[in-house]
């Protein structure tokens, strides 16, 4: 069981990426030429690639919210990305190749990209999730 008591804060852009670099050549995040959806993997895929926290071949946990979550600065990573999507993000949480796992009570906020991914995982539940975005 992971319970959050309080905030887990990712990084501003700043830190995380100060150089606005972009995805790296042959990831597929934008569907660049020999890339494509026969070969299993999506441009969300290779786009949910970094987060704060990432599960992956995990079973039998809970996340609990207990009032506290994960946020992000996305407002950072926003006003970079909507001129130059290319930029790359992360996400704040991604659960890989899991299951059984339960999230309870979590808030998730101002994500630089995707809140949550969910991918090649069975037995995923999902209640009194928050999820926030402060675009003022």
């Amino acid at each position: 069981t992971v319970i959050f008591e309080g905030i887990l804060l990712g990084p501003s852009l700043a830190v995380w990426n100060p150089r606005h670099k972009s995805w790296p050549k042959g990831s597929c995040a934008y569907g660049e030429s020999g890339c494509s959806a026969s070969k299993g993997r999506s441009p969300e895929f290779a786009r949910s690639k970094w987060s704060l926290l990432n599960l992956v071949n995990s079973s039998n946990v809970t996340l609990r919210g207990d009032g506290g979550g994960m946020e992000a600065p996305g407002r950072t990573f926003w006003s970079v990305r909507n001129s130059q999507p290319r930029v790359r993000g992360y996400c704040l949480l991604k659960l890989e190749n899991c299951s059984s796992l339960q999230m309870r009570g979590v808030r998730l906020t101002d994500s630089p990209m995707y809140h949550i991914v969910i991918m090649e995982s069975t037995g995923i539940r999902v209640e009194h999730v928050s999820i926030v975005v402060n675009d003022d």
